[in-house]
């Protein structure tokens, strides 16, 4: 199967965009994501994640926007079994979900739902997670309304794995990624009016600079925040 282009793919989710039909690019791509090379790629923040979680004990872990469960498949083969968390994974696209249960077989719950109105009751996981999801929003309010959902639903907190815009950048800021499909946002404004507490922050470099946050909850005290630098 011949794999779409860039330019193919930019044209035709600018199209659906236009006609308020973003989910129909994604089903056309699930069909031929799992051929994509960046799949069997392995990166620092995907051990960072791991670690994190594993910190922090997590024993329900939610994974919002898995897409073909890359990180999913990578997080049930790097814990051990007496340790391993119930993990759950969520994303909009049918196609990127049946491509998921290929790679994850029955071990982890997968289900078809949008990031500001997750099915789930408050409070349902420990730690929630994303990977490369809120870029794909188009507008503040969408990011923000994900937030919200993320607050609602977990109940220690969240981490975010976003791509960052350089410095500098006016935003939101248009990415170009290997999909060509991000829109780079002020994740840390985004979150301080959200109320919420940045509890740790690390980037990594990678083809862009990833951004990974551990996020608290919204308390009265929101001033919190262990910085990395760069490695």
């Amino acid at each position: 199967m011949k794999l779409p282009t860039l330019a193919g793919i930019r044209s035709l989710y600018n199209r659906l965009w236009r006609y308020r039909r973003p989910r129909a690019v994604w089903e056309a791509w699930g069909r031929s994501y799992a051929a994509d090379p960046y799949l069997s790629k392995h990166f620092p923040q995907d051990d960072w994640l791991r670690e994190t979680l594993t910190t922090r004990r997590a024993e329900r872990v939610l994974e919002v926007g898995c897409g073909t469960g890359r990180l999913l498949d990578f997080l049930l083969h790097a814990w051990t079994n007496p340790h391993r968390p119930r993990v759950v994974g969520v994303d909009f696209s049918r196609s990127m979900l049946s491509a998921a249960r290929r790679v994850l077989g029955q071990s982890p719950g997968l289900a078809l739902s949008d990031a500001i109105a997750l099915p789930f009751q408050s409070k349902s996981f420990q730690w929630i997670y994303t990977h490369g999801c809120l870029m794909h929003l188009r507008t503040r309010g969408a990011v923000s309304g994900a937030l919200r959902e993320l607050c609602r639903v977990a109940a220690d907190g969240f981490l975010l794995i976003e791509e960052t815009p350089p410095v500098g950048s006016e935003l939101p800021y248009p990415g170009f990624t290997p999909n060509g499909l991000a829109y780079y946002w002020d994740y840390e404004a985004l979150l301080s009016e959200a109320g919420c507490r940045v509890l740790e922050q690390r980037h990594f470099r990678n083809i862009e600079t990833v951004g990974c946050w551990v996020v608290g909850l919204p308390t009265p005290d929101s001033s919190t925040r262990t910085r990395i630098n760069f490695r």
